[in-house]
């Protein structure tokens, strides 16, 4: 959000300061899910860059 301020640049956080000073709790519950979505999506395409990049890293179970 300082970002936001600092550069003028409109952005979630402040759409979700906007959201919690007006109680906006459905507003909120969706930034928040699509947050959550954002990090589990990185996530996951982390971990295939690695299994990509690190030969070593194999799909199979533990031991196998």
């Amino acid at each position: 959000m300082l970002t936001e301020m600092v550069f003028a640049y409109p952005g979630v956080g402040f759409v979700l300061y906007q959201a919690v000073t007006s109680l906006d709790y459905p507003l909120m519950q969706a930034i928040f899910l699509f947050i959550s979505l954002t990090v589990l999506g990185a996530n996951f395409l982390a971990d295939l860059t690695l299994a990509l990049l690190d030969p070593r890293v194999r799909t199979g179970g533990a031991g196998s």
